[in-house]
C-alpha cells in the first residue's frame, strides 16, 4: 500500500515521473505518482499538488478545473505550490492565495529537458511560435458560431495580416501557429495565403520541439511563456484591443504582471518584431527566475517529500465550552500556522459562539442536531424519507457499542453515532495522523488499524490513569499499547502509564494557551474569580465556605463563579445559607473567558484534584495570580511561588487568609501577575507546546 499518493498536473508531472524512473528513485511502496492534465483531474481524489507555471496570475482560477475533487476551496489552497520566481512568490503571498510557508520556490520539472538546448549565444530570429492559450468558450461552439468568436477573429486575422506576412517574407522568418488539440475540429477554419505561415496541432512532441526550436513566442497567457523565459528567449503577449478573457478569468490585474513585452495591436507587434531583428540589444527583458539549471525535478521532489501528512483531531464536541476544547483549538491553529493541513472531526455540533479557529481549518460535524420534527412535518420530501428517518431514530435508541460504559459521555452516544464515527475514520486521507481525545476514541482507533494500517495514531489522555474506573483501566491496558504514541499531561501521569506501556510510546504533552499580545491591568476590579464545571471535583462548596470567612472584611470585593453543572442549585442554597448573596454570584459559563479574566484581580482554585488545569494557565497568561489548594496534579505542577499561592489541601481557614492577604495588597498581586505571565511564557505558551507536539510527530517519522 503506498504511504503517499501525489497527483502532478500536466507536463510537469510527466517530467517528474520520468526523472524518478530514470534515476531509479521510483518506489511504489513509498510514493505513487499520477501525472494527469487539469481536465483529467476531476475524476481523481486528493491530495492534488499543482506545480504548474501559470503563477503570474490568479492561482484559484488556474486550478478551477480540478476544484471539484476537493471539499472546499480552502482545502485546495492549502496544498503547496511550486513556483518559479521571487516575483511569483511575492505575488501569491500578497494576494493571500497561499500562506508563505506553503510556497515552494523552485523551477519547473519540465525545464530539465530544455537545459541541454539552451545556448549562451544570441541567435537570429528564424522561427516564431504563435501559441495562444485555449479559449474554453470558443472550443465548445459549433462551427458557424466559432467563426464569429473573438478567438477566431483575432488569430485568423493575425495570420492573414498583410503587414505581418510582408515582415516574415522580407526577413526570411517562419511562423508556426500552434492550435490546442481541443480545437482540432475547427482547424480547417483557419487559413493563410502565406507559405511562411504553417498551422499545426499542439501535441506533446510537436509543442516540445517548437519550444526548443523557436526563438520568439507570441501568446496571450499561455504558461509556455515561462519555457521561453527559461531559455532567455523573447516573449510577446499579444492581447489585442479587447481581450475579454482576462477580465473574465481575472488572471492578470495589471500589465506589469506580464513577464514579457505586451502589445495590444498588430501595429505594436510589428514594431517590436522589427526591433528584435534590427536592434536586438534594445529588446532584452529580464525576468527573475529562481533557478536556471537542470535540477528542478530533484528540487521539487525533495520539497514534496517533506510535506507533512494531514492531521485530524477527533473530539466529542468542538463547539462546546471547556479546557479540552480550548487546548485542541489552540494546537490546531498552531499546526496550521506551522504548515500542516489540519481538520477537526466533531461528533456533535451544538449551538454556540463562533469558534476561534483559523479559517483554514475545516470542521466536520458527524451528527447535526437531530430533529424529530422530520416525522411530523408532512412535506412530500419528509414522507418519502420516512423509512430512512424512522430507521435512524431506531438506531439512536440503541446504546453505543464502541464507547465504554464508564466514560463520562457514554449516554450521549448510540449505534448511529458509532456508525458515523467508524465511517469517518475509514474515510481519512491515506497516511494521515489521527489525534483522538477520549479513551474510547483512542481504543477504537487501534481496532480500525487492522483495516487502515497506513494511519498514524496519536492518543491523548486528559485524565490520569487512576481517575478511570477499574473496568476502563483494564481495557486501556489492553488497547493503548497498539497506539503509535500516547500523550499525557504530567510526569506523574507518564509514570502511571509506563507501568504497562513502553516509554517510547509515551510523551508528556501539556496543554498550551495563546499569550495575550499585551497585559492590560487598567481594567482590573476587586474581583476574585473562578471558572469551571459546577461538579464535585471543582470543590466550589469549600470555596464559598472559605470566602464566607472574609467577605465582611472586604465589602468592596466580589467572588464570581462562572460555570454550568448539576450543583448550581445546591451552591446557590449554600450562598443563601451563609448570607453571601451580596458577595458571591454564580454566572453561566462564558465562551470568551478573557473578558472575565481581564476584570479579575485574583483567581481562586479549590479543586479536589486537577489532571492538568487548563484554566490555571489561562488565568496566569492574563496576569492573574492563582490561589489554590495543593492538590494533584496540575496545581502542584503549574503554580509556583512567583505566580500564585499554594495552600495546604482542605485548610479552609488558611486558604481564606491567603486570599485576604492578596485582596489587601495590590502591589503583591501585580508582582505575582508578572511572574504568572513569565511562567506561562516559559512552559505553557502555545509556541512552546506546539513545538513539542511537532517533536512527537517527528518521532513517528511523519
Amino acid at each position: 500500500t503506498p504511504l503517499r499518493s501525489i497527483i502532478f498536473l500536466g507536463q510537469n508531472g510527466i517530467a517528474l515521473e520520468n526523472f524518478l524512473h530514470t534515476n531509479e528513485l521510483y518506489n511504489p511502496r513509498i510514493l505513487r505518482i499520477v501525472a494527469v492534465s487539469l481536465n483529467e483531474a476531476s475524476i481523481l481524489s486528493p491530495p492534488v499538488y499543482n506545480i504548474g507555471a501559470n503563477m503570474y496570475g490568479d492561482l484559484n482560477q488556474a486550478l478551477k478545473p480540478c476544484a471539484n475533487v476537493l471539499e472546499t476551496p480552502r482545502h485546495l489552497e492549502a496544498k503547496p505550490a511550486a513556483i518559479n520566481s521571487t516575483m511569483s512568490n511575492a505575488h501569491l503571498a500578497n494576494r493571500g492565495v497561499f500562506l508563505p510557508n506553503q510556497i515552494i520556490l523552485s523551477g519547473l520539472p519540465r525545464w530539465d529537458r530544455l537545459w541541454s538546448f539552451i545556448s549562451t549565444k544570441d541567435s537570429s530570429l528564424n522561427t516564431i511560435l504563435l501559441f495562444p492559450a485555449l479559449d474554453e468558450r470558443a472550443c465548445c461552439k459549433e462551427n458557424s458560431a466559432f467563426l464569429d468568436s473573438h478567438f477566431f477573429q483575432k488569430y485568423n486575422g493575425l495570420i492573414n495580416d498583410h503587414n505581418l506576412i510582408d515582415f516574415l517574407e522580407k526577413n526570411g522568418i517562419k511562423l508556426v501557429f500552434l492550435i490546442n488539440q481541443l480545437l482540432l475540429r475547427h482547424i480547417e477554419s483557419f487559413t493563410t495565403f502565406s507559405s511562411r505561415i504553417s498551422i499545426r496541432v499542439g501535441s506533446t512532441d510537436v509543442t516540445g520541439e517548437l519550444i526548443r526550436k523557436a526563438e520568439l513566442l507570441i501568446t496571450d497567457q499561455s504558461s509556455v511563456c515561462f519555457d521561453f523565459i527559461y531559455q532567455s528567449k523573447h516573449v510577446v503577449f499579444y492581447l489585442g484591443n479587447t481581450d475579454y478573457r482576462f477580465m473574465c478569468k481575472d488572471y492578470i490585474r495589471e500589465l506589469s504582471n506580464f513577464p514579457g513585452q505586451v502589445v495590444q495591436s498588430t501595429k505594436e507587434l510589428l514594431i517590436f518584431l522589427n526591433t528584435v531583428v534590427n536592434e536586438p540589444q534594445n529588446t532584452k527583458f529580464h525576468y527573475d527566475l529562481a533557478y536556471r539549471d537542470a535540477n528542478n525535478s530533484e528540487r521539487v521532489l525533495n520539497n514534496i517529500l517533506q510535506i507533512r501528512p494531514k492531521i485530524y483531531f477527533m473530539c466529542y464536541n468542538i463547539f462546546g465550552i471547556g479546557g479540552t476544547v480550548r487546548t485542541t483549538i489552540n494546537l490546531a491553529n498552531y499546526l496550521l500556522g506551522a504548515g500542516f493541513d489540519v481538520e477537526i472531526i466533531s461528533v456533535k455540533k451544538t449551538p454556540g459562539p463562533k469558534l476561534p479557529l483559523d479559517s483554514g481549518i475545516a470542521v466536520i460535524s458527524l451528527e447535526e442536531r437531530f430533529s424529530k420534527q422530520k416525522l411530523f412535518n408532512l412535506t412530500l420530501k419528509n414522507i418519502l424519507n420516512f423509512p430512512k428517518t424512522a430507521f435512524e431514530i431506531f438506531l439512536r435508541l440503541l446504546p453505543s457499542l464502541i464507547i465504554h460504559k464508564d466514560e463520562d459521555l457514554y449516554r450521549r452516544f448510540n449505534i448511529h453515532t458509532d456508525m458515523t464515527i467508524i465511517k469517518s475514520i475509514l474515510d481519512l486521507d491515506r497516511g494521515a495522523v489521527l489525534v483522538t481525545t477520549i479513551p474510547s476514541f483512542n481504543m477504537l482507533a487501534t481496532r480500525i488499524r487492522r483495516i487502515r494500517p497506513d494511519l498514524h495514531l496519536v492518543g491523548q489522555e486528559h485524565k490520569h490513569f487512576s481517575e478511570h474506573s477499574i473496568n476502563l483501566r483494564s481495557k486501556i491496558k489492553e488497547r493503548y499499547k497498539k497506539l503509535d504514541i500516547l500523550t499525557v499531561l504530567t510526569s506523574e501521569s507518564f509514570d502511571e502509564y509506563r507501568d504497562f506501556m513502553p516509554c517510547s510510546k509515551l510523551a508528556i504533552q501539556e496543554n498550551g494557551t495563546v499569550l495575550p499580545r499585551k497585559i492590560d491591568n487598567t481594567s482590573r476590579e476587586n474581583i476574585v474569580v473562578s471558572l469551571g464545571r459546577l461538579v464535585e471535583q471543582k470543590g466550589y462548596g469549600r470555596l464559598i465556605a472559605s470566602y464566607a470567612l472574609i467577605a465582611q472584611e472586604h465589602p468592596d470585593w466580589k467572588l464570581e463563579i462562572y460555570g454550568d453543572g448539576h450543583l448550581r442549585d445546591d451552591l446557590n442554597l449554600l450562598i443563601k445559607k451563609l448570607d453571601l448573596e451580596d458577595f458571591v454570584t454564580i454566572y453561566p459559563a462564558v465562551p470568551d473567558i478573557s473578558e472575565v479574566l481581564w476584570r479579575a484581580s485574583i483567581f481562586a482554585l479549590t479543586s479536589i484534584f486537577e489532571p492538568f488545569g487548563m484554566v490555571i494557565i489561562e488565568a496566569l497568561s492574563h496576569g492573574v495570580p492563582v490561589v489554590g489548594f495543593d492538590v494533584p496534579f496540575g496545581p502542584r505542577k503549574i503554580i509556583t511561588k512567583n505566580s500564585g499561592i499554594l495552600v495546604e489541601d482542605n485548610n479552609i481557614e488558611l486558604f481564606s487568609r491567603k486570599l485576604s492577604e492578596l485582596m489587601t495588597s495590590p502591589k503583591r498581586c501585580q508582582q505575582l501577575g508578572k511572574g504568572a505571565v513569565a511562567r506561562v511564557k516559559a512552559s505553557y505558551s502555545i509556541d512552546h507546546v506546539g513545538r513539542r507536539f511537532i517533536g512527537v510527530l517527528d518521532s513517528l517519522g511523519v
